[in-house]
């Protein structure tokens, strides 16, 4: 609640966190925090959570084989699924603007804030919180849309999307 009170007030600043200010009516973005005056890209890599982000090859038990630029790496599934190696990080949001609804609350406004680091007020971001509760260093994220591939759901390149496929039959393949 302190820190919510401190980014209300615009006072509240910490190290190794990027925010962003959403105003959902006006549809404009505030870059805030260690965000504030930099530019997409480059400027970012500092923070894991964008620059440690990287494609890897990945096999069916989760093993990463190889990373972009490593030998063996591919992109046609012959050395596992091109994934996103995606590095844990924490986050907070702060209603800014709030508006009651017949179908519940919308958020008008808010503040998103990022971290790379456990913070006070800060939560794990729900990716990285495993099956049996237990925290994730990393997730893999699918660097292609899904394709059907020996009756499997892939994420590899130069393969035509799958559509119109139900949940149960994506668990099925997965």
């Amino acid at each position: 609640m302190l820190i919510e009170a401190l980014i209300r007030s615009g006072s509240y600043s910490a190290e190794n966190v990027v925010g962003l200010e959403i105003d959902y009516e006006n549809k404009t973005f505030m870059r805030l925090q260690e965000a504030y005056g930099k530019s997409a890209g480059a400027d970012f890599d500092k923070y894991t959570m964008y620059g440690g982000r990287m494609r890897c090859n990945v096999a069916a038990d989760g093993t990463i084989n190889a990373f972009y630029g490593d030998n063996g790496y591919t992109e046609d599934g012959s050395n596992g699924q091109v994934m996103v190696y995606q590095p844990k990080f924490y986050y907070q949001r702060i209603p800014l603007k709030v508006e009651a609804s017949a179908n519940g609350t919308i958020i008008r406004k808010e503040t998103l804030l990022l971290s790379p680091i456990a913070q006070a007020g800060f939560k794990l971001h729900p990716l990285f919180i495993g099956d049996n509760e237990e925290e994730l260093d990393y997730a893999f994220l699918s660097a292609y849309d899904g394709c059907l591939e020996d009756n499997k759901l892939m994420s590899i390149a130069g393969k035509k999307p799958t559509s119109n496929i139900t949940i149960t039959q994506a668990e099925e393949y997965a």
